[in-house]
């Protein structure tokens, strides 16, 4: 008797478990974005306002596109200026309305991966910072080199925990520095950065 009241629990039990399956109940629709993949179609203004038109470069070795599709034959190559002396210190993108950003991807250009540091525990990283108002809000931060550890390919960066932002900025960071300045190159590159599509 006591293993037959074992066999109803146990047969109660799966039915409980399948009557809580996943694949039941409704299905939440796939989010949709609006994709910036720097391409002149997309009426992107540089700092002065004027008509942000891409140039040719020429990409050395496997670091900046690798063997990532990403079906746009452009993308954006920045620079952080840590010494501060220029309107372009701050590499930045503005929105002209808040937007949610999902995320982004992120590869070190040619020089930085290719750059060589003394230092054995040497790491390389890039923050990206959301701003709304002019008032700074989360920041969040990708590693594209650490030690022997390069990366050589497109990474995809959740930039999700930003939130709602109107501006996103770049920074760089690194432990190779002397007083205070990055003795590294600070280049990297950024690509389709996914904006949830808004709803009418």
């Amino acid at each position: 008797m006591k293993r037959l009241n074992r066999f109803f629990y146990l047969l109660l039990l799966s039915a409980a478990f399948a009557a809580c399956s996943d694949d039941d109940g409704p299905k939440t629709p796939p989010v949709e974005y609006d994709v910036i993949s720097f391409e002149p179609a997309e009426g992107m203004l540089d700092f002065k306002g004027n008509a942000a038109a891409p140039r040719t470069v020429t990409i050395v070795g496997e670091w900046a596109g690798g063997s990532f599709d990403n079906n746009t034959a452009t993308f954006a190559l920045a620079y952080f200026n840590d010494y501060g002396a220029y309107d372009y210190n701050t590499p930045k993108i503005e929105f002209s309305e808040r937007r949610e950003v999902a995320h982004l991807y992120m590869a070190n250009a040619t020089v930085t991966g290719q750059s060589q540091s003394s230092l054995s525990d040497y790491w390389f990283k890039v923050s990206v910072t959301g701003y709304s108002g002019g008032v700074k809000g989360k920041t969040i931060e990708q590693v594209l080199i650490s030690g022997k550890s390069i990366v050589s390919d497109w990474v995809k960066v959740d930039c999700s925990s930003l939130g709602a932002v109107d501006e996103l900025r770049f920074g760089v960071m690194s432990n190779d520095v002397s007083g205070g300045f990055l003795n590294c190159p600070s280049y990297f590159c950024i690509d389709e950065i996914a904006l949830v599509k808004q709803t009418k």
